[in-house]
């Protein structure tokens, strides 16, 4: 599925932790629902604490009402359907808030990113732990 890059408006907040998503354009995430409503997150780590618990965020909101979700590549900042992004864990990129998982779209990339910033591992959208999430 193509999508735009994401491009939130300057007034725009994490739906999780409330901080500006418009300041971090190289982070920003987000979840579309069925009903075209967008949802913004400042980093994968909130996309993803989001999908697992979306009772607790934008009131109303299920995760089953959810169409698709969204990440921004590292390489090229272009959106990635966040089911088929790698995410590489530990490396010394830091997102808004510290560690984040850093998403890429192929896995040339992802390996690529490893071993030029010390990561940890590689994982796949289904992969993600809540451990992981800190």
């Amino acid at each position: 599925m193509s999508h735009a890059a994401i491009h939130p408006g300057e007034s725009d907040v994490c739906a999780v932790c409330g901080l500006s998503v418009w300041r971090h354009p190289e982070w920003v995430a987000e979840a579309v629902f069925e009903d075209g409503t967008e949802v913004y997150f400042d980093r994968p780590k909130d996309l993803f604490r989001f999908l697992r618990h979306p009772r607790r965020y934008p009131r109303g909101r299920r995760r089953s009402k959810v169409e698709t979700a969204f990440v921004t590549g590292y390489y090229d900042r272009d959106s990635i359907p966040a089911r088929e992004a790698l995410y590489v864990l530990g490396s010394d990129v830091v997102g808004p808030l510290g560690a984040e998982l850093v998403p890429l779209g192929c896995r040339a990339d992802a390996e690529e990113f490893l071993v030029d910033h010390a990561g940890e591992r590689i994982v796949s959208f289904d992969e993600v732990t809540e451990e992981m999430l800190g």
